[in-house]
């Protein structure tokens, strides 16, 4: 006795993803404009595009351990996170 389970659906929505992610990340890694993601609550950098860090001189790994805020000229912060 045994039973089945047809996955199709599910694997077609798995591959969509797949697919959907990978046209995300060449279009925010090679976007000649620097780019980022940061979670809005703590303004911790989630991910930066190579552009991002040749413009401000900061390596990737730099960027992770930094806010968004520190980023910003000082005077600048208030109108950034309005």
């Amino acid at each position: 006795v045994g039973t089945g389970v047809d996955i199709t659906e599910r694997m077609a929505t798995l591959q969509q993803l797949l697919e959907s992610e990978k046209r995300y990340r060449l279009l925010f890694e090679s976007n000649p404009q620097p780019m980022w993601v940061f979670e809005q609550e703590t303004r911790r950098f989630l991910a930066v595009n190579e552009a991002a860090c040749r413009h401000y001189g900061y390596s990737r790994e730099e960027f992770m351990s930094m806010s968004i805020d520190q980023v910003h000229p000082d005077e600048e912060v208030p109108r950034a996170r309005a």
